[in-house]
């Protein structure tokens, strides 16, 4: 298996909710590739985003944290690094990006993490702003959000549609160096 970027994050829906979870990523933009297969707590399904003219295979995995739902959708890096050579690293980039602002305010999400290999192993619940990954959405009310933002590992900073959006680096690939 290759190395996969990540849009990570734990959810307060019940497992038994990823119904909640499949509208949400449909009004995000992704479109439903195969249903949704469970068994053991954990659940996997695939999906695509459409960007311009190239389409990019999304694997959604869920997995039953008692209170929560732990979710990464995955995406293969070799087809991330071949869509972003298509249309542009910065508006792939981008897309993502406001895919994930889309899921924090469908999902009521306190975070989001936008990385290579993304885990969602903090309970959203007592996540605080100190926990950051390469890419990492945030909701505003989130405790330690405004310090998190004047941190010096943090590159930049915007709001995306009312979310937060701390970049560590520009790219979710710590490899990754733009062509200048």
């Amino acid at each position: 298996m290759g190395a996969q970027v990540t849009l990570a994050f734990r959810w307060q829906g019940a497992f038994s909710s990823r119904d909640r979870l499949a509208r949400a990523l449909v009004t995000a933009g992704l479109q439903r590739s195969t249903p949704d297969v469970a068994a053991d707590g954990s659940s996997e399904s695939s999906w695509s985003l459409s960007l311009r003219s190239a389409e990019l295979a999304v694997t959604c995995r869920c997995y039953d944290e008692q209170t929560e739902t732990s979710v990464a959708l995955d995406v293969d890096e070799a087809a991330f690094e071949r869509v972003g050579a298509d249309v542009g690293r910065a508006e792939l980039v981008s897309r993502f990006v406001s895919l994930a602002a889309s899921l924090v305010n469908d999902l009521q999400l306190r975070y989001v993490f936008f990385d290579e290999e993304a885990e969602a192993d903090v309970d959203s619940g007592a996540y605080r702003a100190d926990v950051l990954f390469g890419i990492t959405l945030i909701a505003p009310d989130v405790q330690g959000v405004d310090a998190a933002r004047q941190r010096p590992d943090v590159a930049r900073s915007e709001i995306r549609d009312g979310v937060v959006v701390l970049y560590r680096r520009l790219d979710p690939v710590p490899h990754y160096q733009p062509n200048s």
